[in-house]
């Protein structure tokens, strides 16, 4: 039940989905575990086809805190053979993307 409150509340599409939730009230943490289906297949801008996944990384990113508690993302993110053989990353669809600028060290200098 509350996978798919997080799924749809953070915008995951499929084939991403939640695979699980933990939350540590001690250490005040909200971990969302974000993996997507077996078989998926991912583009990249620099290829015109969907590519099958040659590795995965698991990326750990900071959200928004969820009430009183650090919000952490840790996402599978896969990485694809290109046609010509290089191996990138992708930033999967199904993975949430910040919204708004981000802000830069002149941003943070003026704080």
């Amino acid at each position: 039940m509350h996978h798919a409150l997080f799924e749809s509340a953070l915008g995951i599409a499929s084939p991403g989905h939640v695979q699980g939730v933990e939350l540590d009230e001690q250490a005040r943490t909200l971990s969302i575990h974000i993996d997507f289906a077996l078989g998926s297949r991912f583009s990249h801008p620099q290829a015109a086809a969907e590519n099958p996944v040659h590795e995965m990384m698991l990326k750990r990113l900071r959200h928004l805190n969820f009430f009183q508690h650090e919000c952490f993302l840790l996402v599978r993110a896969p990485r694809v053979k290109l046609p010509e053989g290089r191996v990138v990353l992708v930033v999967p669809r199904h993975c949430p993307r910040p919204r708004g600028p981000r802000p830069n060290a002149a941003h943070r200098a003026e704080a």
